[in-house]
Parts: structure tokens; C-alpha cells; sequence
């Protein structure tokens, strides 16, 4: 315990002499100290900046190479990471599908959906929005699980039909007919009164 309590004393001795020099240099050269400092901060401000545009840039790769490459073409459509929202919010008429890029709903979805005849009956694009960075803002933004495969259509930003992949009994037969009335909305809204 001594030993410990010694060695945070001669820290705290060398950090305060490095202080007391760095504060007697900049008082007898307080323009180049001025320069020093403000320097220090606007090399900060340009690193920070630097590094949130390039975990964007980075994620959006990340998305390009380990996620959107496997998916079956025509069909899904990805988003671009960080305007997912907007996509959804700005886009008049749009059918999404909410999963994280594993499990086996995900990989029966893409399986059948790479299947050339099953894709011919599908008679709309879907973007795919993949759960892997701020799960629970996801989750709680689309009142969704991001365990589930879920289909959520929206209309004007607003959401007007859903289905998750697990509540179909026969997935082969059900899917694809399910994944067509998706913007039919007003229908099951007039089934359900």
C-alpha cells in the first residue's frame, strides 16, 4: 500500500513541475503560448471532425462490403447508413424490412427471395434496413425486436401496415403473398373494424 501511495506521489510531483514549466514558459512567451494553445484547440476540433465523418464513411462501407453484397439483387434495395429515417420519412410510398443481418428468419428471407420464380411474384421493392449499430433507438423509434424479421410499410413517414416473418405459419407459401399486401393498409384496416 505504501508503495502505491509513493508512486501516485511522484506522479502527482512530476505532473505539477511539468505545469509549473509549462507555466513559467508561457508567461515569458505568453504570444507564442497563445499560438501554442490556440493551435492545440483547433487541431482538436479538425481531429474530432475528422473522426465522426469517418465512422460514417466507415459504417457505410462496413454496410456495403459485409451486408448489401449478399443480397439477392433486384428486389431488396439497401439505405445508406445515416439516412435511413430520412429515406423513410421524405419517400411518399415505401416497404421496408427491419432485421439484423443473421439468424435463421434472415437467411429463409433472402433464401427465398434469391429463388429467380419466387422473385417474379414479388411485385415491389423492398429496402432493407439492417439493425446493427443503435439497436435500441431502432427498436424503440419502429416499435420492432431486432431479433425479428419484420416488414413495416410506410406511407408519408407514417407506418401503415406490418408483419414479422416468425407469425407466418407456412413461410414458403405465405411470404411472398403477405410481402404483396403490405401497402394495402386500408384494406386490413377495414377487415379489422
Amino acid at each position: 500500500m505504501d508503495r502505491i501511495k509513493k508512486a501516485w506521489e511522484k506522479i502527482k510531483q512530476r505532473a505539477s513541475n511539468i505545469w509549473d514549466a509549462f507555466a513559467d514558459w508561457a508567461y515569458d512567451n505568453q504570444k507564442r503560448a497563445l499560438i501554442t494553445v490556440i493551435s492545440f484547440l483547433l487541431f482538436s476540433l479538425l481531429f474530432s471532425g475528422v473522426l465522426i465523418v469517418s465512422q460514417r464513411h466507415i459504417r457505410q462501407s462496413e454496410y456495403e462490403n459485409l451486408i448489401f453484397s449478399t443480397l439477392p439483387p433486384e428486389k431488396i434495395l439497401p439505405l445508406d447508413y445515416h439516412k435511413q429515417d430520412q429515406t423513410i420519412e421524405k419517400t411518399r410510398a415505401v416497404s421496408v424490412m427491419f432485421s439484423k443481418p443473421k439468424g435463421a428468419d434472415y437467411r429463409r428471407v433472402l433464401q427465398l427471395l434469391d429463388d429467380p420464380d419466387k422473385r417474379q411474384e414479388l411485385n415491389r421493392n423492398v429496402f432493407y434496413y439492417p439493425i446493427v449499430y443503435d439497436t435500441k433507438a431502432i427498436q424503440s423509434r419502429y416499435n420492432i425486436d431486432s431479433d425479428e424479421v419484420t416488414f413495416i410499410f410506410f406511407e408519408k413517414g407514417k407506418e401503415k401496415n406490418r408483419f414479422v416473418v416468425s407469425d407466418l405459419e407456412n413461410f414458403q407459401e405465405e411470404f411472398i403473398p403477405e410481402l404483396n399486401r403490405l401497402p394495402m393498409w386500408s384494406i386490413h384496416e377495414i377487415e379489422n373494424n
